[in-house]
């Protein structure tokens, strides 16, 4: 075999066992992500009577998203919860335009299908995902179409995946371990946001966690990574 067709082969070599190796990892982070999908998603068993046909994305048809932040999950809490923090985002793709709302939790209101009147956020600590969102398309009277929900410690763990962890705060011991806590938490939030381009996004948003706004409620993060 003459120099030039060695060196002909070795190239074909070397695409052919690319071409195999990215296959194999394009195959396992397809299937991570599935898996991943599969652990984080779940129906919720309900029908809407404000809707006669199925949303379709692929016709780009409005649709709209209960956001719902619960109050349970870490610091040793494993009840139900409740939805303490509660949004409903509408997408319109035809026109290219979204809006969000900030539900109060303590509006007084029809819990569908508990035949009672009681605070927004105890539908979800009724009857979970389903009853909150016939409780919340009751009160807007828009249909709602999906839901996405994340407790305390899913919370913790976004903030930790999206942020660089270069300092360790852990929890002092004193009497004033909260305070100092949160106001070390508050800092370096604080400092994220002005050096993420989605700042000014999310700093128009209210995350309230027990009734606190969000300043307040990472003071009940035991460990500060930011």
């Amino acid at each position: 075999m003459r120099s030039y067709q060695k060196v002909i082969v070795s190239i074909l070599v070397v695409l052919v066992v690319g071409i195999i190796g990215l296959t194999i990892y394009g195959m396992q982070i397809y299937q991570e992500t599935n898996a991943t999908f599969n652990q984080i998603s779940k129906s919720v068993d309900r029908k809407t009577d404000k809707r006669e046909t199925a949303i379709s994305i692929e016709e780009r048809d409005p649709f709209s998203i209960l956001l719902m932040g619960i109050d349970t999950g870490a610091l040793g809490r494993t009840e139900q919860g409740r939805s303490d923090s509660m949004m409903v985002v509408t997408v319109n793709p035809e026109k290219k335009q979204s809006t969000i709302v900030s539900l109060d939790r303590d509006i007084y209101t029809q819990i569908v299908g508990y035949n009672t009147i009681d605070k927004l956020n105890h539908a979800y600590a009724f009857g979970g995902e389903a009853m909150a969102m016939d409780s919340v398309e009751n009160l807007l009277d828009i249909p709602i179409d999906h839901y996405v929900t994340i407790n305390m410690q899913g919370m913790r763990d976004l903030i930790c995946a999206i942020i660089t962890c270069t300092n360790h705060f852990p929890r002092p011991t004193d009497a004033r371990a909260p305070e100092r806590e949160r106001n070390v938490c508050q800092k370096s939030l604080r400092s994220m946001w002005r050096r993420r381009p989605w700042s000014s996004t999310v700093r128009s948003i209210t995350w309230t966690t027990r009734g606190r706004t969000a300043s307040g409620s990472f003071a009940h993060i035991t460990e500060c990574r930011l």
